[in-house]
């Protein structure tokens, strides 16, 4: 009887794997085809996001954003990030531009990180407070940063 649960238990979570698996790659699947989407002013959007100085608690990080990315792609050894890509769409209501980036953390894991960039006032900042924020970054920095 015993082994029977076991057995039991075996299949379970060899079935969560497998639908989590499967969930997975339709998540990365609806990110790229989102990806593959993104329109000219998008593409525009992106290039200028990328070397912006992502903002928390309107402190500016101390490096562009592209260059906190690419730290957490190449740097963080055995905790490095897979990029699956980058996202931006204009939002309907405000005018501000979603930006996110899609990827897999170092466990394999699907994640988005989210910021919201504002053409008016030409600020970038964490939309979602999971994921964003730690692509930011006060290296380098002399005194801690203090809301203004």
């Amino acid at each position: 009887m015993k082994s029977i649960t076991v057995l039991l238990i075996m299949f379970l979570l060899a079935s969560a794997r497998v639908t989590f698996s499967n969930q997975e790659d339709e998540r990365v699947i609806k990110a790229l085809e989102k990806i593959s989407n993104i329109t000219p002013e998008g593409r525009e959007v992106l290039k200028q996001v990328h070397e912006m100085r992502p903002l928390i608690n309107d402190c500016p990080a101390t490096k562009s954003l592209i260059d906190i990315v690419q730290e957490h792609i190449s740097n963080k050894g055995a905790y490095n990030i897979f990029p699956i890509g980058w996202y931006a769409q204009k939002k309907k209501t405000s005018g501000n531009w979603k930006i996110a980036l899609y990827h897999k953390d170092y466990q394999k894991n699907y994640q988005t990180a989210e910021w919201e960039y504002n053409p008016k006032t030409k600020e970038l900042y964490s939309f979602e407070f999971l994921n964003a924020p730690t692509f930011w970054t006060e290296e380098g920095r002399k005194k801690p940063c203090v809301n203004r």
